[in-house]
């Protein structure tokens, strides 16, 4: 197996760093649920759907970097 090029090695730090995001993201949505247990706000569901779209779209750019960095040809 040859070894990594710069650009393999970028993509998969970025998968890296998007996949940390979208798991601080859902960490954020599981504090939020919690507080909204001791203290209902109404616009909880808007963070919510803001929160899990964010960890959506992190999950997906870090699918795609990997793919991206397994398809390089080097």
């Amino acid at each position: 197996m040859s070894r990594p090029t710069k650009l393999q090695k970028r993509y998969k730090d970025r998968s890296s760093i998007a996949l940390g995001v979208a798991v601080m993201l859902l960490v954020l949505i599981a504090e939020t649920s919690v507080a909204h247990r001791a203290h209902p706000n109404p616009a909880s569901p808007y963070v919510w759907t803001a929160l899990g779209l964010g960890a959506a779209v992190a999950l997906v750019a870090s699918f795609w970097f990997r793919r991206k960095a397994m398809d390089d040809p080097g």
